[in-house]
């Protein structure tokens, strides 16, 4: 045979279907990751009191940006907890031998990801959003120079974020304890992005090693073959490859 028979035969084998799982939660990041770029860049544009000053100002102006902000939020929220799920489904693929994987990705969530409130407030916000209500951002500035803070742009007003009922406790308590007015998206978005993409990355690397570990014979008619459509999409990035502004 050929490699092009070759290849269709392993088309109908649980070595490609569970690939098929694997690349598509990989592609589900790009997405996720380019509707970070973009909500980041729109963000940065009024990280200056000029700007919210400017705005504050030009209330017409002001309104195409806040509903351009709230678009770019809804998509950047949605597609988070998308590829949060998605990344959590590849623990399910029971013929991988997985098991240190698994056990070694429950220590970084209880880690990294329990201990940091940011990441349960962005699993409320996004409950709330798709669920509840749409939490409208005003434009804002914060500075505290014994704190050392220094933002502006777009937040979200607190005390309208805890009249939600699907706000966490958790999600409550920390949001008190900053004894601010506001909660300004840029330093959120930044968090999340930074603390998550790092786990999955590492996450999606360490599958698609446990899946061509393997399926070797899966592999060999893969890669003689890709160059028909081009190869295969790169892994998403770790989180050091993007740039961060309030980090």
């Amino acid at each position: 045979m050929d490699k092009y028979q070759i290849w269709e035969k392993q088309k109908d084998t649980i070595a490609h279907k569970e690939y098929l799982k694997i690349s598509d939660t990989n592609l589900l990041g790009h997405i996720h990751i380019a509707n970070y770029e973009v909500i980041q860049s729109e963000l940065s544009k009024f990280n200056s009191p000029e700007i919210v000053f400017h705005y504050s100002l030009n209330r017409n102006e002001l309104k195409k940006q806040h509903i351009n902000i709230s678009r770019h939020f809804l998509n950047y929220i949605s597609s988070a907890l998308s590829f949060r799920d998605s990344t959590r489904n590849l623990h399910k693929i029971n013929v991988l031998n997985i098991d240190d994987i698994t056990n070694k990705s429950r220590e970084i969530i209880n880690e990294e990801f329990l201990k940091n409130p940011i990441i349960k407030l962005m699993e409320d916000l996004r409950n709330i959003l798709t669920h509840q209500k749409m939490i409208s951002p005003l434009i804002s500035s914060f500075m505290h120079l014994q704190k050392k803070i220094n933002i502006h742009g777009f937040a979200f007003k607190i005390e309208t974020i805890l009249e939600n009922d699907r706000l966490s406790g958790k999600s409550k308590e920390y949001l008190k304890s900053t004894e601010q007015k506001n909660l300004f998206i840029l330093p959120i978005i930044e968090e999340y992005q930074y603390t998550t993409l790092k786990y999955q990355h590492w996450l999606l690397a360490c599958i698609y090693n446990a899946h061509q570990n393997t399926y070797p014979e899966y592999w060999e008619a893969r890669k003689n073959i890709m160059d028909v459509w081009g190869g295969d999409i790169q892994l998403i990035p770790e989180e050091s490859t993007l740039t961060y502004l309030t980090r």
